[in-house]
């Protein structure tokens, strides 16, 4: 980085506040990578009370393309963010974290994946994980490690699965603003969130970082994440609902067939389960194989802090909208297609249905799963601090995409149905059975790998693997 740029192809942004004993292992990797003559790296010291600005003017001396910005008093992380944007010059701008690790072709695979892509906005790849500080790329012991999906948005409103080493188009500023300021731990989320409804992002499938999970990191910090990550699902998924219902071509779901049951919709709809013998198998399918297929399972609830509290709260509110929605339907002829449109009404409704109220507001019930739902919600419908809400309920977009699926699917083989008591309506609730038997399965294994087995998944485990029969296809 010796040399003078007309303009660099790739800015680096780094905040530091009391990260002395990081800031030259930070700057050895930046400088260590293979593209360092075509980057620049500005580096906001926010009021750090530590000696960070010596070690930075060291390496001043030595490559003329770092920049030092010191604000006059402490600030948070996207403040600093956006201060180091605004003074960056690069085509491309990339975060890292002054206590993570990069492998030293980190930012040339990212940015010439950009090169190549020229209708993809972000580009993100994979992350190991370590638990030690002061490790290196090349040698740490690794704990775990982010391997993320394709990119899906729609998988990205539910939960963030950007990675923390991703790198985008620095014109995008000009388009959808800066980091939201307002933030103190996720303002990433929110605004991948916002880059994501207007622009496409590429996962690429290669490791270029190592993250380090700090227990005190701010992503960690449980009361900020939770009211933010709430705040984000529940604007963005609302925006989503609202450009579904638009008929917004950009937001045309597709069956996602690395599911855990690939075939998840012909099995749904040709089996002759019931919805609640859907219940169990989708459980006990996810408690035998989700490691194999979720290999992100313990960051997704580590970052949405899931207790069998909040759990039991999202299935609650996940049978409450089809309860509504299906009543809002009416009666009569019935087009699988308007049950999707009911479904994005009540969620812009932000209706709550207390648990007394469910049977008077739904029209056509599935008995069995009717009953086995209320047997998993005792001794919950009192909490208070949870409540019966899906306005940032986790699995509304995945039941969503599997509703609209087999709506597409039985319009384009039956059109409309005569009666109450249709094949879709049914199919309703099996899809329903299915999505809450994965989360729940999912959530057991979560809580086995941690050891974290509470009395409350001791009953449930015994409550779904209790087979009186057999479903059958």
């Amino acid at each position: 980085m010796t040399e003078k740029m007309v303009r660099p192809l790739v800015s680096v942004i780094v905040s530091t506040y009391n990260a002395e004993e990081f800031i030259r292992e930070c700057l050895q990797d930046l400088t260590g990578q293979t593209i360092r003559d075509r980057m620049e790296v500005i580096v906001v010291d926010a009021c750090s009370l530590q000696n960070e600005k010596e070690i930075i003017e060291e390496y001043k001396q030595t490559y003329s393309n770092i920049k030092y910005i010191r604000t006059d008093h402490r600030v948070g992380i996207y403040v600093a963010w956006n201060i180091a944007i605004r003074a960056s010059s690069g085509r491309y701008i990339t975060p890292f974290s002054t206590n993570d690790r990069l492998h030293k072709n980190a930012y040339k695979v990212l940015s010439e994946s950009l090169e190549k892509n020229p209708d993809i906005t972000l580009v993100y790849g994979n992350s190991y994980l370590t638990g030690t500080a002061h490790e290196s790329f090349d040698k740490h012991a690794r704990i775990g490690m982010y391997e993320w999906p394709d990119y899906s948005y729609e998988e990205l409103l539910q939960y963030c699965s950007i990675g923390p080493h991703p790198m985008w188009r620095s014109s995008v500023h000009d388009a959808i603003g800066y980091f939201d300021e307002t933030y103190k731990a996720l303002g990433d989320y929110e605004f991948w969130l916002r880059l994501g409804a207007q622009y496409d992002m590429l996962h690429i499938p290669v490791v270029t970082g190592l993250y380090w999970m700090e227990a005190g990191s701010l992503s960690l910090n449980k009361e900020d994440s939770e009211r933010e990550i709430s705040k984000c699902r529940e604007e963005y998924q609302r925006k989503y609902m609202k450009r579904l219902n638009a008929g917004d071509n950009r937001y045309v779901l597709h069956v996602d067939h690395r599911e855990l049951f690939e075939d998840r919709l012909s099995f749904t709809l040709n089996t002759q389960c019931s919805a609640e013998q859907m219940l169990r198998e989708y459980y006990l399918g996810t408690r035998a194989e989700t490691y194999v297929y979720k290999k992100d399972l313990q960051w997704f609830f580590d970052i949405n802090f899931v207790s069998p509290e909040w759990m039991i709260a999202a299935v609650a509110g996940l049978y409450d909208l089809v309860a509504v929605s299906l009543a809002d339907m009416g009666s009569g002829k019935t087009d699988p297609l308007e049950a999707v449109k009911a479904f994005v009404h009540a969620v812009g409704r932000n209706i709550k249905i207390p648990g007394g109220e469910l049977k008077k507001k739904n029209r056509i019930i599935d008995k069995s799963l009717d009953d086995f739902i209320r047997e998993i919600l005792s001794g919950y419908s009192e909490d208070t601090t949870h409540g019966y809400s899906f306005s940032d309920n986790f699995l509304v977009p995945s039941f969503m995409e599997h509703v609209q699926s087999s709506g597409l699917y039985l319009c384009r083989n039956f059109r409309r149905f005569d009666g109450e008591g249709n094949i879709f309506i049914q199919s309703i609730y099996k899809t329903l059975g299915g999505i809450i038997g994965e989360a729940l399965g999912a959530y057991y294994l979560y809580s086995e790998s941690l050891n974290r087995i509470s009395l409350e998944m001791i009953k449930l485990e015994r409550m779904l693997t209790q087979r009186e029969d057999v479903c059958y296809s």
